[in-house]
């Protein structure tokens, strides 16, 4: 505890406490400490305490319930000695000896002991400690000794002793929330602050200092926005301008004589000319009762300042700028070349898991699911910065990496389509296989079984036949055919694809009658059936589907006599036949076959037409989804002739056909050594072994998919391309031994290969595709023709090289379009043509805020139209940050052509 004559103090960054007092007891009556009624008259030579606001007695205290901030006013009969005040001569104590925190005041007659705040290691000691009993006591002495003296050398001759609780806790003295006022800069300055002012707060009343002295964060925050024209003329703050915080240093001190709480703000450096500042108080500001402030912001203006114009340029002398990984062009030779393709890069960097379903870890790989009818790109991702939605199964990006732990699927109706503007970086899988049937349909169940499922935008497996009821045969009971190839809706041979699909085979016997199977010969009484059903055709794609058919069976063709009997018992030597029979296989016994899908026309390639310009695209062109496999029939193969019940069968469903996918880069196209495409068709089960019981027919394989692939510069083809047919599912089913067992052979057909098409700049070897399944052929290699509208190109950040942005003035963009010089700006002054849509040139800009050392970027702003910003446009002027990057993009619709000569980025310090 302290003695002082005033009540201005400051704790480092914080502050010292109000001293006001509490409304109550006051005390009164006959003076304290005298020895009779009126010391002050009739002992002149000592100094009583007249009265306190605690209510103190010759006995006592009055009052003995205190707030943790209470303040003591003691009133003696004369006017004190300041250097007689200590924590000795009057004292306050817990019983362990431990004093409150805060100081004595002395003004004449009166004596004040004031709480006040100190902060150790983090933590706040204020007054007196919450829940604590003290001792209140003034010793009485002689003069000479340590008592409390008047400034004419009276001492206090009779000891005072009050016993006090700490049970209030803070009190708030002015019932009201902290309110600050802005007296510095002054009102007068508002709109032109000196630019080394400080910043000062003025409370209405007492404020906690922890918070400011505590923590990382203080509830009171400086920063500063980028100003505009005001619509009535000046400037004014900037609402779309982001804030950037100032640093400084704080401090809270406290006016006695007017009850308020100072605070000040010292910037670091000199404030920025010609930009707003910002002082926000936070609820984090709160009075010695906890009540929070209502958050307010303050705001004014530094003084203008001269400024000068500068300016960056870019004339696309080489590529140091260019950022090659988000880019489809190059810039040499003072132009910026545009690839043939690459598009606009609207959805941004390439990231699943923002958008993607996680399936979880499959095989060791993380798995991701997009769906190309239904994908949102949150707005974090596009440079629209609003979300888009994906619905035809198009996706932009301006770069693409799939690391090497990672599988991508698809779902939905549409092909994928990506196209990327710089790098495709293909380490890990893409699946759009067609799915496998694996299992065999129960010989009892009723259904056919469904065909496997398709890879995206191809063609499923048909189902097989169903099982026949023995009384007649109808068109379920036959295999049915698989889905046919997909193609895009403007597809020059669209009606070709629709002969793809792999066939369903037969029911067979084909009248459907039980009565009608015939048995081949009896051996202790039991005999099988040989009738069988073909497998289904596989599905057509490069090739025509292979046929469904039944190769063998072990039973002997009959030459004459008596046949066996339909549905019954086959005698065992037919009258006038030798006893051996004659060798098989029993070729009646063998049902139609089921025909392949045929190839699926590409060529010659068309020529795209006003009416129908996407025929001309080959990313849309050879973009087909395999087809599916053929379904089994329903049969009564290995049925046994003692058990007609079970005679018939249901059929197996075909392979799926393999899905389609175009991969397409502006720059560079790579997959991996690690790199896998999976467009292969799924096969179909078999069913080998032997058992008693009729067994159901095979179906027939998908055709592998398509896979597009396009490099708009450069390319390596490491990994793996596979567009591998289905396997037609086989039926080798051995019971008995002949002549009354059976042994017979049915083959679903496999499906055809897919179609595998890559294009370059120059028309690349079949070398390059080496990691191709089935091996390449002449065709699946072209040159690329084909052109995108919107193709663009991105810069790296460019820095000021300044701590604060500057006012960035306009941007210029030089351009020949047509065989005409053309320049794009935002500044009217300058062109009436902005670089955006509706012009064959438009233009992004990105603010961002880079370390002066390293020129990364620490944070950065969104894309932006503009560089300045007025009332009705926001450019990256508002941004404040000190470095920019942009993105250009030409557009071919408009039939011009546009070669960028530089780009001028123009701005005030």
């Amino acid at each position: 505890m302290y003695v002082r004559r005033s009540l201005l103090s400051a704790l480092g960054m914080a502050l010292l406490i109000v001293s006001a007092g509490f409304g109550g007891c006051s005390g009164g009556g006959a003076k304290i400490g005298s020895g009779d009624a009126s010391c002050a008259g009739n002992n002149p030579q000592a100094m009583c305490l007249e009265q306190c606001n605690l209510g103190c007695t010759a006995t006592g205290c009055l009052r003995t319930d205190i707030a943790q901030n209470e303040i003591v006013l003691l009133y003696f009969s004369a006017d004190v000695d300041p250097a007689s005040v200590t924590p000795a001569t009057i004292r306050f104590r817990t019983p362990s000896g431990e004093q409150p925190v805060g100081e004595f005041f002395v003004n004449g007659k009166t004596v004040e002991w004031v709480p006040t705040l100190r902060i150790s290691g983090g933590q706040t000691f204020f007054g007196f400690a919450a829940g604590e009993t003290y001792s209140m006591t003034i010793p009485g002495g002689v003069r000479g000794s340590e008592v409390v003296t008047s400034t004419a050398g009276q001492p206090f001759t009779k000891t005072l002793s009050c016993t006090l609780q700490s049970t209030r806790g803070i009190v708030d003295l002015n019932g009201v929330p902290p309110l600050g006022t802005l007296i510095q800069p002054t009102a007068a300055q508002i709109n032109s602050a000196p630019l080394d002012t400080q910043i000062m707060l003025e409370f209405n009343e007492l404020i906690d200092a922890t918070p400011f002295v505590s923590g990382t964060i203080s509830p009171i925050a400086v920063a500063v926005r980028r100003t505009r024209d005001a619509s009535v003329g000046g400037k004014e703050c900037d609402p779309a301008s982001a804030p950037q915080i100032v640093a400084g240093t704080q401090t809270l001190t406290f006016d006695a004589a007017r009850g308020v709480s100072i605070w000040t703000f010292r910037p670091a450096q000199q404030l920025p000319g010609n930009v707003c500042v910002e002082v926000s108080v936070t609820d984090g500001v709160v009075d010695l009762s906890g009540r929070p402030a209502q958050p307010r912001t303050y705001s004014f203006l530094t003084m203008l300042v001269p400024v000068v114009e500068t300016s960056i340029t870019e004339n696309f002398d080489d590529n140091d700028f260019l950022d090659g990984d988000a880019s489809a062009a190059q810039w040499t030779g003072g132009s910026a070349v545009f690839a043939r393709i690459g598009g606009d890069g609207r959805h941004g960097t390439f990231d699943p898991e923002a958008y993607a379903d996680p399936l979880g870890l499959i095989e060791g790989k993380r798995t991701f699911r997009l769906n190309t009818d239904n994908t949102i790109i949150p707005a974090s991702y596009t440079t629209t910065g609003s979300p888009i939605a994906i619905t035809n199964g198009e996706f932009y990006f301006d770069k693409m990496v799939l690391p090497a732990d990672m599988r991508l699927r698809f779902t939905g109706t549409h092909a994928p389509v990506i196209t990327v503007s710089g790098r495709l970086d293909l380490q890990g899988e893409i699946d759009v296989a067609g799915t496998s049937q694996t299992t065999l349909p129960l010989a009892s169940q009723t259904s056919g079984q469904p065909g496997a499922a398709a890879g995206i935008f191809g063609g499923a497996g048909g189902q097989g036949g169903d099982r026949c009821s023995g009384s007649g045969a109808s068109p379920v009971n036959n295999g049915r055919p698989g889905g046919a190839a997909q193609v895009h809706g403007a597809h020059a041979y669209f009606t070709s694809a629709a002969a793809t699909a792999g066939r369903g085979s037969t029911v067979f016997p084909a009248n459907g009658v039980t009565g009608s199977i015939l048995y081949g010969p009896v051996s202790a009484g039991i005999a099988y059936s040989p009738q069988a059903a073909a497998g289904g055709g596989g599905g057509g794609l490069r090739d025509a589907g292979g046929t469904g058919h039944v190769v063998t069976n072990n039973h002997p063709n009959w030459l004459g006599g008596t046949p066996p009997v339909p549905g019954g018992l086959p005698v065992l030597v037919p009258p006038g036949l030798p006893a051996t029979w004659p060798a098989g296989p029993w070729v009646t016994a063998m049902g139609p076959t089921a025909p392949g899908g045929a190839a699926m026309q590409l060529f010659p390639f068309p020529i795209a037409s006003p009416t129908s310009p996407a025929q001309g695209r080959s990313s849309l062109h050879f973009l087909v989804g395999g087809a599916g496999g053929g379904g089994g029939a329903s049969h009564a193969c290995l049925s046994i002739n003692l058990v007609p019940g079970s005679a018939w069968s249901p059929g197996c469903g075909g392979g799926g056909g393999g899905g389609a996918i175009a991969l397409r880069a502006g720059d560079s196209l790579r997959i991996g050594p690690t790199g896998r495409v999976l467009a292969f068709g799924g096969g179909a089960a078999s069913n080998v072994g032997g058992s008693g019981g009729a067994q159901p027919a095979p179906g027939g394989g998908g055709s592998g998919g398509s896979v597009v692939l396009q490099a708009g510069r450069l390319s390596e083809l490491a990994g793996l391309i596979d567009v591998r047919g289905g396997a037609g599912g086989i039926f080798n089913r051995n019971v008995g031994t002949p002549p009354s067992g059976a042994m017979v052979q049915i083959a679903g057909g496999d499906g055809s290969p897919g179609f595998v098409r890559f294009e370059a700049p120059a028309q690349p070897p079949l070398s390059a595709l080496a990691g191709m399944l089935p091996a390449p052929v002449a065709n699946n290699v072209g040159q690329l023709d084909e052109v995108d509208d919107l193709v663009m190109c991105r810069s790296k950040f460019y820095s000021t090289g300044l701590l604060f942005g500057p006012e960035y003035a306009r941007y210029e963009i030089h351009a020949i379009v047509g065989g005409v010089p053309v320049v794009f700006s935002d500044d009217p002054n300058v062109s009436t043509m902005p670089a955006q849509p509706g012009a064959s040139v438009r233009a992004l800009f990105q603010s961002a805020r880079l370390d002066l050392a390293t020129s990364e970027p620490l944070e950065t702003g969104p894309w932006r139209t503009a560089v300045r910003t007025t009332p009705t446009e926001t450019g990256i002027a508002s941004d404040g940050f000190n470095g920019f990057r942009f993105q250009l993009l030409i557009d071919r619709s408009l039939g011009q052509t546009v070669t960028i000569d530089k780009v001028v980025i123009v701005y005030r310090v």
